[in-house]
């Protein structure tokens, strides 16, 4: 059972967003420790810290769903890492903005507005690394 639900290839979307959830809390775990390491022990800017925080997290996060939560993917590796960080580039843009918003305007901890802003930018990371990078065709196949 166990390695059904983490260790088998599947184009289960419902199992992929399981394990997205699961397994991708040790990327979020990089970027909340690299977070709160720069702003905090390094004394930056919390939205400068926030950046290779946030690359820290999608590198993790890349290496996790290449091993355990996608299947192979339908582009050349080098052509697949170069859209997998595109689609970091937009989802950084989308958290250094709501991160802005929810510490700047709103006045809460940044710890908390980047658990908001992961939130935010979660369902868009997890559908269009799926749809875009990791999808593939295949003519007669069971998706389950």
């Amino acid at each position: 059972m166990i390695k059904k639900i983490f260790i088998n290839k599947t184009h289960h979307t419902g199992l992929q967003l399981w394990r997205y959830i699961t397994l991708g809390s040790g990327a979020i775990l990089a970027d909340y420790l690299v977070l709160y390491l720069l702003h905090e022990l390094c004394n930056l800017h919390y939205l400068v810290a926030a950046t290779p925080a946030f690359i820290t997290g999608q590198l993790t996060n890349y290496i996790i769903s290449k091993c355990y939560i996608f299947p192979k993917g339908k582009h050349h590796v080098r052509f697949e890492l170069l859209i997998y960080l595109l689609i970091g580039v937009v989802s950084l843009i989308m958290n250094l903005i709501s991160m802005w918003y929810f510490t700047s305007v709103l006045s809460l901890h940044y710890l908390l507005s980047k658990f908001i802003s992961n939130a935010i930018v979660f369902l868009f990371s997890f559908f269009s690394r799926k749809y875009i990078l990791f999808t593939k065709t295949l003519k007669g196949a069971n998706l389950c």
